[in-house]
């Protein structure tokens, strides 16, 4: 995935809440995807605001990055429960094999504190070191 291209980044939490084990959360994330790209979060009730184009999304689960994604575009919609529709670039949604701990997250990214249950933005000049943490775990 070439993310270099991204021009924001943002941390997206997925509570548990909404899904309930590690599992549930990867599957969402392997097969939330239509052949275009495009993620109807029906159970992700987020305000579109905060999500522009070519943003890379890092997606949290349990206090660990667990999967990353160049967003494309959103449509934001009136629907209950589903504020609005994500469409990521073809080819760049992955779940990693070895989730991003705090820790090793807070060695790259020195102005973070923690995971939270709420999306974050992290400074757009670390898209080179979290480009080199993503390939070192996607197969």
């Amino acid at each position: 995935m070439n993310i270099v291209t991204a021009r924001h980044i943002r941390i997206l939490p997925l509570n548990k809440a909404d899904f309930r084990s590690y599992e549930d959360a990867r599957k969402f994330i392997e097969n939330g995807f239509h052949k275009e790209g495009e993620l109807k979060p029906g159970c992700m009730n987020v305000s579109m605001d905060y999500f522009y184009n070519n943003t890379l999304i890092l997606f949290q689960y349990a206090g660990k990055i667990i999967g990353s994604g160049l967003l494309k575009y959103t449509i934001s919609t009136d629907e209950p429960y589903r504020r609005g529709i994500f469409f990521f670039e073809k080819d760049t949604v992955n779940v990693f094999d070895e989730k991003i701990t705090g820790s090793v997250f807070r060695d790259t990214v020195k102005e973070f504190k923690r995971f939270n249950s709420v999306a974050q933005i992290i400074d757009i000049k670390y898209v080179g070191p979290i480009n080199r943490l993503i390939s070192e775990r996607i197969s």
